[in-house]
């Protein structure tokens, strides 16, 4: 796949696998974690990769269930039992092979801390009908479910009122490899107590695959709350798939050194200004853990309507590396084997014109063990680039800048982890070989590098008057235009968000377009007010959100 931030594709597969020979236990399925340690002492956990055993059953479960047991609730005393909790202590020998479902009819069962067996599929017979609820105050029950097993759960209605944490958590060291899936189940916090009142949370483990299908999330605060998990590189495969969000979404970040996957796929957010807060800031001071992107999520998906992504107002201090051409009309374009660990899986792109110079800007994941000995204990240090190289005495790593059709080379042939090259050293070896572009440090870090949806358009300057910071834009061949006075409302892209003297990056929006603008209407006509005579009204500006007519 070309490596370029116009262009980011999407799919979503569906991998159906069907298995051969002795299925294991849940308890058989377990990876074991790799403990190392750092310089300053601190664990170091690391997240194997799937054995295609384990994944095999991941994906089976995804897609089917394979229910051997039924029982039945009724609070009515018409079932097996009265209550849920019963019936979840009842399940003492479910697994992949031998699951459970638990049949729930009409009613309200207060529940505080369920923690389903694993394979266990919780089901409302009749949708709307089973609500599960709780009012305790008592820090020891915290959620109405604490899911800690692969298993399902729909057709449920949570009810929290003084909840001092979560209607449904997931956070838990039984999750590795786990596989939970949660269908047409509505989510609702009063706001009562205390604590931040999320009606669902959770933290990220090895391999964990969660998928929201048409659910709801209403109510009081009814913001989701997940982070990632400090000090491992766990990452956790998040999906909401058809769901419906009135107060937006919150990912946070706790010290983790991997990215995990955030997808919105056919999902709706009410409420004005939804705050799509996903944190690209790892914890300070302890950068040692961290990579230079320091981007904890990735966001994907498709289809949504409403989605208004606000970034954090901190300023990222990660840093990358920054390649310009040295000449104008001159597109930027790399290779080689020491990519990766110089820019990263993604880098983005600045095409040129005659008068924007071509760039080429990306950050790399490093985990650095060597900070805490000195001289490398200051936080830049962290992403130095002989920790990023290693050790290339054995096998070499070759970067390739081509600039308007033209390649050069450089070769990486030392044990860099050894001779700790300074920045400024290697830096100016690699521009004394590669003349038509010159490489820098590049400080700071777009907050919407992270996402990766048809939502965003990343589109560069295309007229050479360039633009200016609120004008109406159109979009041609991913490249930026002023839009005419009089363009019909369908021609409108976007509006640009900075100046484009110096070629930054346009942000464009299907949907809703994040701007730094006054409320009122917008059209087309002088200073893009609206004024007397014919003018074509595009759209809003309410709470620095641009919401367009059309």
């Amino acid at each position: 796949m070309k490596k370029s931030n116009l262009t980011i594709p999407f799919s979503l597969v569906a991998v159906i696998v069907v298995m051969a020979g002795t299925i294991i236990g849940a308890a058989e399925l377990m990876a074991k974690d790799s403990n190392r340690v750092a310089a300053n002492g601190d664990s170091i956990t690391e997240q194997k990769p799937y054995s295609s055993h384990i994944e095999a059953i991941a994906n089976d479960y995804l897609i089917r269930d394979n229910i051997k047991h039924t029982i039945v609730v009724d609070i009515t005393g018409g079932g097996d039992y009265v209550n849920i909790s019963d019936a979840v202590k009842a399940i003492t020998d479910s697994s992949f092979a031998n699951q459970y479902e638990i049949q729930i009819r009409p009613g309200r069962y207060k529940n505080e801390m369920l923690v389903p067996p694993p394979y266990c599929t919780i089901r409302g017979m009749i949708p709307g009908s089973v609500i599960l609820w709780t009012n305790s105050q008592d820090p020891a029950h915290q959620e109405i479910v604490n899911a800690g097993y692969s298993g399902r759960y729909i057709n449920l209605i949570f009810d929290a009122n003084y909840v001092g944490n979560n209607c449904m958590r997931f956070d838990s060291p039984t999750l590795s490899n786990a596989v939970i899936i949660v269908e047409n189940c509505q989510f609702t916090h009063k706001g009562n107590g205390r604590g931040p009142r999320m009606p669902v949370g959770g933290a990220a483990w090895p391999n964990l695959k969660i998928v929201f299908r048409q659910c709801q999330f209403t109510g009081y605060a009814n913001v989701i709350a997940w982070h990632n998990k400090e000090n491992t590189d766990y990452a956790v495969d998040l999906k909401f798939l058809g769901c419906s969000f009135v107060n937006g979404f919150s990912a946070g970040s706790v010290g983790g050194f991997n990215a995990s996957t955030l997808e919105f796929s056919g999902c709706t957010f009410y409420g004005g200004v939804v705050t799509g807060y996903i944190s690209n800031l790892r914890n300070v001071p302890e950068l040692w853990k961290y990579p230079a992107n320091r981007n904890e999520w990735i966001i994907t998906g498709y289809g949504n309507k409403g989605f208004v992504y606000i970034p954090p107002e901190d300023t990222d201090g990660g840093e990358g590396l920054l390649l310009t051409a040295v000449n104008y009309n001159a597109d930027i374009t790399i290779s080689g084997t020491a990519v990766l660990s110089l820019f990263g899986e993604t880098y983005k792109t600045i095409l040129a014109n005659n008068r924007i110079k071509g760039k080429l800007y990306g950050y790399a994941d490093v985990r650095d063990v060597q900070s805490g000995l000195v001289p490398y204990s200051k936080p830049n240090d962290v992403i130095q680039m002989w920790k990023r190289l290693g050790d290339c005495s054995v096998t070499n790593k070759t970067l390739t800048v081509t600039v308007g059709g033209k390649p050069q080379t450089y070769t990486f042939d030392q044990n860099y982890l050894a001779s700790k090259t300074a920045e400024t050293v290697l830096l100016s070896q690699i521009n004394a070989v590669i003349t038509n572009a010159v490489m820098s440090k590049y400080n700071g870090q777009d907050n919407y590098d992270n996402i990766r949806m048809p939502e965003r358009i990343d589109s560069c300057v295309g007229e050479s008057n360039g633009l200016i910071k609120n004008e109406l834009i159109s979009i041609k061949g991913y490249k930026a235009y002023l839009s005419p006075q009089g363009s019909k409302s369908i021609s409108i892209s976007g509006i640009a968000v900075s100046e484009a003297k110096e070629g930054e990056s346009i942000q464009i929006w299907s949907g809703n377009y994040f701007v730094k603008l006054l409320d009122g209407e917008y059209g087309v006509g002088a200073d893009n007010q609206l004024s007397i005579g014919e003018v074509v009204k595009i759209g809003y500006v309410k709470n620095n959100v641009f919401y367009p007519f059309y």
